[in-house]
């Protein structure tokens, strides 16, 4: 039996049939899909019936979720992190990352304790426990109005990939 890829499985839902709000998270989320890689992908409606959009990331299993909601898009980035979450907050280079983001109009947050993390993600935690993603996690995230989220969707992929490259030389220097 052959896996439907992410890819695939966007192909599978007739973008003419959604309304302009819907079309902008699936071609957001098409967008990103090709500049992320994920692993997982699932497709639900919220609780006013718009396409959500989520999944898994191959690259360091971080969680996304992408939905439209009262005219708006909600997009974000759950990127699991270290037990050891004062050492995250003292690393300089995630920081920059983090700090950048945060100055391009992102919404982000790192939780400094467990506590914290599920408060700080309870709604997405319970969406991105089914993919098993387990606080404490960077939140990177924002909100805008429909025709600009191409362009922050892409902006949301480099961020991720800086980060996922950051995890990716830390491990290798260890």
């Amino acid at each position: 039996m052959r896996n439907i890829t992410p890819q695939k499985f966007l192909a599978l839902i007739d973008r003419e049939k959604l309304d302009s709000l819907d079309q902008e998270v699936y071609d957001g989320t098409k967008r990103f899909t090709k500049l992320c890689k994920p692993l997982l992908l699932s497709a639900a409606t919220s609780d006013n019936y718009q396409l959500k959009l989520r999944g898994k990331l191959l690259s360091g299993g971080s969680y996304f979720s992408f939905v439209g909601n009262q005219g708006i898009i909600i997009a974000d980035i759950l990127n699991p992190l270290p037990d050891e979450l004062l050492g995250v907050a003292k690393d300089s280079k995630l920081m920059k990352i983090i700090d950048n983001a945060h100055r391009s109009g992102f919404r982000t947050s790192i939780p400094l304790s467990w506590h914290n993390s599920r408060q700080m993600n309870a709604g997405l935690y319970d969406e991105a426990a089914q993919f098993d993603i387990k606080p404490p996690c960077l939140r990177v995230g924002f909100n805008c109005n429909p025709g600009e989220f191409l362009k922050r969707v892409e902006e949301l992929a480099t961020i991720e990939n800086k980060i996922y490259s950051l995890y990716v030389q830390r491990a290798r220097k260890s």
